[in-house]
């Protein structure tokens, strides 16, 4: 783990599933959290739609991770 980071990855989730999970995270994160690495693969889309449309009052903004579109980054308000 990067210092202030945290990988969720929903490989293999139903989306009601991966949200779950995800929402988890970001309610439970530590408060030096300032990106969760959302591991979504390319798969159908779900998933990687579900975290793009997520919304949370922790999260100020979002990114596809340039070089892996399986990959998106939320960045946390800390």
């Amino acid at each position: 783990m990067k210092h202030g980071t945290i990988t969720v990855d929903l490989h293999g989730l139903l989306a009601l599933d991966a949200e779950f999970k995800l929402r988890s995270v970001l309610d439970t994160a530590p408060s030096g959290t300032h990106t969760v690495e959302v591991v979504h693969g390319i798969g159908t889309g779900a998933l990687k739609n579900m975290v793009q449309n997520l919304y949370h009052p922790r999260i100020v903004s979002r990114a596809l991770c340039v070089g892996n579109a399986g990959q998106t980054n939320l960045y946390l308000d800390m």
